[in-house]
């Protein structure tokens, strides 16, 4: 991680090369509950289902009902920024 932080050149050579990954191995903390005195498995499930929900809620696309076409047109080149088509 260390070699891809503060870079100024060959940033997308490098994600491709050398991409960042975030490994989950455990819940010790959830919804206000310690986990950390419960069995692995408890644990394990946890976690499971927060990233579950996690991944679920990244793939919902983000909504606006609005009568302000200011809004609607800024989230409109926010979409077509991130290579949506509309």
């Amino acid at each position: 991680m260390m070699r891809q932080f503060g870079r100024k050149r060959d940033v997308a050579r490098m994600r491709e090369t050398l991409p960042l990954t975030t490994p989950f191995f455990d819940c010790l903390h959830l919804e206000g509950e310690d986990l950390v005195d419960r069995p692995g498995q408890e644990r394990f499930a946890a976690l499971t289902t927060v990233l579950v929900l996690v991944l679920v809620l990244a793939l919902v696309m983000p909504r606006l009902e609005t009568g302000d076409p200011g809004e609607a047109e800024a989230v409109y080149d926010q979409a077509l920024k991130q290579g949506h088509e509309g």
